[in-house]
């Protein structure tokens, strides 16, 4: 089964990007988290495909998250998501360890749903 973690404060992006997801992969094990410790807390009971991470929030760094997700061994697709289109931005993420960075407003839902597909078809791949 694909899993897909959302990691964002925004509680009304959140739900609305959740339910697209959900909408378009009906199977897809969705979760949600709205900061660094609940996100934490996720990864402790699920083992995401992909993640979905904020930049900013309310008890850290999302770029930071992804470095220490990579240092402990995760291995799931980490798609930036921030509504900050700055190269030092996207540099960072990159150095992070983030498979992508998307924009807030600028990314349609089927650059999404064309991630999330990708990502599934890299998981499931041998």
């Amino acid at each position: 089964m694909f899993k897909i973690l959302i990691v964002e404060n925004n509680l009304l992006f959140s739900q609305a990007l959740r339910d697209a997801l959900q909408a378009h992969f009906p199977t897809a094990e969705l979760a949600q988290a709205e900061s660094v410790q609940a996100a934490l807390a996720a990864l402790e009971s699920m083992r995401p495909d992909l993640i979905f991470l904020d930049i900013g929030l309310p008890d850290g760094n999302g770029l930071e998250l992804a470095r220490r997700l990579r240092a402990a061994g995760v291995d799931a697709v980490i798609a930036i998501f921030t509504t900050h289109d700055l190269p030092e931005y996207r540099d960072e993420a990159a150095r992070s360890g983030a498979n992508h960075f998307l924009v807030k407003g600028s990314t349609s839902l089927s650059e999404i749903f064309a991630l999330a597909e990708a990502a599934l078809a890299s998981r499931s791949s041998p």
